[in-house]
């Protein structure tokens, strides 16, 4: 699941760099300021758990990045109004 968000990520040129850390990524893009930090919390414990979920668990995480998605489609169209595209 996370590395398909990620790919989605990379499609809109919002993508991390190899080497960058979730955090780092996140500094870099502000996404902090486009996402609730409670999201970014349960997508950061998520993905770097060594653990299996629950199906609940799983569907609160699809469900999160459903979330990340759909703000982040916002800000990427409130910044194409601004910028008259």
């Amino acid at each position: 699941m996370y590395f398909e968000f990620e790919k989605w990520l990379a499609s809109k040129n919002m993508g991390r760099y190899r080497n960058e850390t979730i955090t780092e990524w996140i500094r870099r893009l502000d996404l902090d300021k486009i996402i609730d930090q409670k999201r970014l919390q349960i997508y950061m414990k998520a993905r770097y758990r060594d653990t299996n979920t629950t199906d609940e668990e799983y569907r609160k995480y699809k469900g999160n990045i459903q979330l990340m998605k759909k703000d982040i489609t916002q800000h990427l169209k409130n910044i194409r109004k601004g910028q008259g595209f």
